[in-house]
């Protein structure tokens, strides 16, 4: 493969973020396979990148993902720790309302913001490019970690409330959590400088909300939780109606007008956030309940 800089870009990153996915698995299961697994996708990053391109990495990405997770969690199980079906849908719970505070987070100052107030508060603690590179980071990083959690929430929803909500509303789920693995894929690329990176995060997370959405309207119907049986629908409205506004209006009318202001977007991630910490915290204390009720009955 000829290293080009955006091959060598692509490598690199994605052995970063591999490495942060490594850490879902137990400690001792990183400790003795860790270095043999990066080794190995390192190598079939390689291939599929002299193979496929930068589609092949998409691809690799998310079937890797996919994986991880299912993996990760059978070795949880194979090592003796409990993850029932309600111990995992309250896990679920709180993933959402941690996403909730990961996408506030996400509202961080710009990096240059940052690297001008940390300088003279707290004297000379590193060159400005390592200060702006560190800032960047920090701004970065909980928009994926939203991703990823919401990702898991919808997974529980699915467990929990798919079935009892009709084959409809299960399949919403299942494309909401196909949304958050593409999601989670196209960040990477956009790590990678593609021009077209941050519209593909934008878009593939509306179709991440969307099958909330969708689960929702059939949630409001069929009424699976004993309570908030409407926050689904709140919760996922929004993104949709954002991308809907980026992306789809302005080609159908051909007026593209200004970016929604800062005020007005914070405030949409604010209410969204909101429901989707009321929506996670509903969910953790249904399971909770269930798994003291089985508990009472044993």
């Amino acid at each position: 493969m000829e290293k080009t800089p955006t091959s060598l870009r692509a490598l690199i990153i994605s052995k970063r973020l591999y490495q942060m996915l490594l850490l879902v698995y137990p400690y001792e299961f990183r400790r003795a396979y860790g270095e043999p697994m990066l080794q190995l996708f390192r190598d079939c990053c390689r291939r599929v990148l002299r193979e496929s391109g930068l589609a092949g990495l998409l691809a690799l990405w998310g079937q890797t993902i996919l994986d991880t997770v299912q993996a990760a969690l059978e070795e949880y199980l194979h090592r003796g720790v409990e993850m029932n079906q309600e111990k995992f849908v309250r896990l679920s719970g709180w993933a959402l309302v941690m996403a909730a505070v990961a996408l506030l987070l996400t509202f961080l100052p710009e990096a240059g913001d940052i690297s001008s107030r940390i300088s003279p508060t707290f004297g000379v603690i590193g060159t400005a490019a390592q200060i702006q590179r560190a800032a960047v980071l920090a701004r970065a990083l909980p928009l994926p970690l939203a991703i990823l959690l919401i990702t898991i929430g919808l997974l529980g929803l699915s467990v929990r409330y798919g079935g009892m909500a009709g084959r409809a509303a299960k399949a919403a789920l299942i494309l909401g959590v196909s949304g958050g693995v593409l999601s989670l894929v196209s960040f990477g690329l956009m790590l990678l400088g593609l021009v077209e990176g941050r519209p593909a995060v934008n878009i593939t997370m509306g179709i991440m909300f969307s099958g909330l959405f969708i689960f929702g309207l059939a949630a409001l119907r069929r009424k699976p939780m004993k309570r908030g049986n409407g926050l689904p629908v709140l919760a996922g409205v929004w993104w949709p109606l954002l991308v809907i506004q980026a992306y789809v209006f302005p080609q159908l009318t051909r007026s593209f007008g200004p970016a929604v202001p800062g005020w007005l977007s914070f405030s949409i991630f604010a209410a969204l956030s909101f429901f989707l910490a009321w929506l996670g915290y509903v969910v953790q204390a249904e399971a909770a309940q269930l798994e003291a009720a089985a508990f009472r009955k044993e």
